[in-house]
Parts: structure tokens; sequence; C-alpha cells
């Protein structure tokens, strides 16, 4: 398997290249002096890496609906194209001609809607109003944008993809239409599969924590989102526990969290790699390529659970996007806060879920 997604983008019934995407692509370099830019960039405070997903595909559903040639200009922790590969669109092809200094900066716009609420007003209408009136416009953002979409007439015209399609497919599409894993990566799944798996099924939990020992600079939940009780989760994975039939693993921001389950499992595998939080950064000084291999668990962690046979979610979009890349309606659930309680879940109803979870 190459494609960054679980399932492959022809199951959901959709051509891609009836979608639009060849209007949007450079074909060569000296293209992109000659288009218009949109380019989601992101440097810090731009979120983890589920916010990041999540600002990637918005700003590239508006590249679709403004005709502009899309980049991914993402440089920290480290060059994600030194991360993911490219797939079925080049997002790098034009990324050089940014820095090359010819570019004037009355043509660049850029805007920052990181955790904005109305998108409508700070972001959808300034790219659409200026998409004649600059050759650059750099997006920040880590919202999706698809109720706003879906408001305008030209939506539907100029983006083929979110016609009579879920919002969640939309973003299992996009995800794979621009990204595929390194070859590292699918070799390492393949290694875990063959020597650790063996044929068992995959019982998976992402305990998304907040700041912790492991992140001392990551955020404090509030009563509004809530740190989950791990010990609630870890009660339901009991059933799992048969070595011969499942392996437990456990994806988590704390390593206590994953300490406390390899002790309490004796089927629960170890990816033995380093935790980070790739926008809140702290402890000891980091090397690049530290930070670089850091980011890379991150990847490898999030691809391994959207292969999961059972999949136990925390209020996360890391783990939420992790479930729509896997793309299965099947043995999925979600930790429900409020109740502090483990719930099945249709994937269409993950965001619904995350609402109770905050009541």
């Amino acid at each position: 398997m190459t494609s960054f997604m679980t399932k492959e983008i022809n199951e959901d019934n959709l051509n891609i290249n009836n979608i639009g995407i060849d209007q949007i692509k450079a074909d060569k370099p000296d293209d992109c002096a000659k288009r218009r830019l949109l380019v989601y960039t992101c440097d810090t405070h731009c979120g983890g890496w589920g916010d990041r997903q999540n600002g990637i595909i918005t700003t590239f559903l508006l590249a679709l609906l403004t005709n502009r040639i899309f980049v991914i200009e993402m440089n920290s922790p480290c060059q994600l194209e030194n991360i993911l590969d490219t797939h079925h669109y080049d997002w790098t092809m034009c990324k050089p001609f940014l820095t090359s200094g010819n570019l004037k900066s009355e043509s660049i716009k850029t805007l920052n809607a990181v955790d904005a609420l109305n998108v409508q007003s700070v972001l959808v209408l300034p790219v659409l109003e200026d998409n004649n009136n600059f050759q650059v416009i750099r997006v920040k953002t880590n919202v999706l944008i698809f109720d706003s979409l879906r408001k305008h007439d030209k939506s539907i015209a100029f983006i083929k993809l979110i016609q009579n399609v879920s919002n969640q497919a939309v973003m299992r599409i996009v995800l794979d239409i621009l990204f595929k894993n390194k070859d590292t990566t699918l070799s390492q799944s393949n290694h875990f599969r063959k020597t650790i798996l063996k044929g068992r099924k995959l019982v998976c939990t992402h305990v998304r924590k907040g700041k912790n020992p492991t992140i001392p600079l990551d955020e404090v939940f509030n009563t509004f989102r809530g740190s989950p009780n791990e010990e609630t989760i870890f009660s339901f994975l009991k059933e799992y526990t048969d070595e011969q039939k499942y392996a437990i693993f456990v994806a988590s921001d704390s390593d206590a969290v994953k300490t406390e389950a390899l002790s309490l499992f004796p089927n629960c595998v170890s990816l033995n790699r380093t935790i980070i939080h790739i926008d809140r950064i702290g402890g000891e000084p980091k090397t690049v390529t530290s930070l670089c291999e850091g980011f890379e668990t991150v990847i490898y962690e999030q691809y391994l659970l959207s292969t999961c046979d059972i999949l136990v979610l925390t209020q996360s979009n890391f783990g939420f996007n992790a479930a729509f890349m896997r793309g299965s309606r099947d043995g999925l659930f979600v930790y429900i806060t409020k109740l502090n309680k483990i719930l099945p879940v249709n994937i269409n109803n993950l965001w619904i879920a995350r609402d109770i979870s905050q009541l």
C-alpha cells in the first residue's frame, strides 16, 4: 500500500480526474510565476498535526474554489515534504517560487484564521474578494469550512468534490489526494504487522491528555473539553486481553499513560519512539533531527491508528482524522468526557459525539 489512506480514493466512487485538480496544477516550475497561488502556511501557533490537517484541507478546497495553484509551506518542526510524499497533487512544485525573490510584497496577502469563529468573514469572503488582487494569498488556519463553502453558489461548480459527499469523506479524499507515506513509514508498518501483530486484530486507543510532564507546554484542558479518564478506557480494553487474538496499541501525548498500559496489558505493543506535540515543543533543547523524528512518529502513529480493527477515540482532531482516514463504520468508539463512558459511534456522527461530550 503506497497511499496515505487506509482505503483508496476510488472506493468513494469519485473519479479523481473529474474534481478539478488538474486546473490548479503547475506542470513545471516556470508556471508558478504566471499563476495565482493559494498557500497553506504554518510556522508556529497553528495547532498540532490534526489541526494542521484541517487547515490544509480548508486551504486546498479554497484553491479549488478560486482556481489557484495550491502550495503547502510548512517548515516547523521540519519541512513537511521530508516527512510525507506528494500523491495525486504536487503541493511542493511552487514552494521555491515563494522564496525566490521574484515576488513583490504588495502582491502577497496573508490571512490568519487560527481558531476563527466566523470563518465566512475572516477567511472565505476575503479570499473570494481578493482573488484577482493578489498573486499569492497565504492562509494560516486550523478550521474546517464545509458549511461556509456550501453556502456559495459557485462552490458546487468549482468544487465537484463536495457534491453529494459527506464532510468526513471529503476529508479522507483530500488527504489522499495530497499525501502518501514515505517508503520508510510503509516499511515500518509492514515490519510491525509481520513481526508484532502476526495476524492478530489490532485494538487501539488515542488518549489525548493535554498538559502533562511529557508535553509541558501543552494547554490545560478546561471543563468544557475535559481530560479523559484513562482508567475508564483501560477498563474497556480489558475485553481484548486474549494474546492469541488481539494486540493493543495505545497512542497518547502522555508517557505515563503509555507506561501504565504496558504494565496492565501483556499484549500491549510499544513503538519505543519519542512523543512530541509539533506546536508545543518544550523541555530540553532538541536538535532538528530529533524534532523530525518526533514528527515522523506523529505521522506513523496516526497512520497506525487508521489501520486498527477496534478504535477508541478521545476528543482530538488527531484521533478523529485517523478515524476519517480509516474510513470504516465498524469497531469505532468514542470516550464521552461528561459521562465518563465509552460509546459506539458512527463515523458520520463523530463531531456530534464531540458536541455531546462538551455539553
